[in-house]
């Protein structure tokens, strides 16, 4: 019979990090460092940006001429666009 630790890497969804049981005092948690590096199709410099966030599986940003892009994290393919200029009723 082997003693040791839970040899299984799970992935965390909601921080997207691997994390494993690495002795029984630690636990590992690691960021997926490819994600960090990846581009999203048609999108500009971050300056030109008033703010960006990421929801679940989706990068979302406001631009300094009020368009609303998202994108998929995974792919970097650009989902949907909302130009909010076009949409104001005041």
């Amino acid at each position: 019979m082997q003693v040791g630790c839970q040899g299984l890497i799970d992935f965390s969804h909601s921080n997207q990090r691997l994390v494993f049981l690495s002795s029984f005092d630690n636990i590992e948690v690691i960021p997926v460092l490819h994600r960090n590096t990846i581009s999203f199709i048609g999108m500009e410099k971050r300056d030109k940006y008033l703010a960006a966030r990421v929801l679940e599986d989706k990068f979302v940003t406001l631009d300094k001429h009020n368009v609303l892009r998202t994108w998929g994290v995974l792919t970097g393919k650009i989902r949907m666009q909302w130009n909010l200029r076009d949409n104001n009723t005041g």
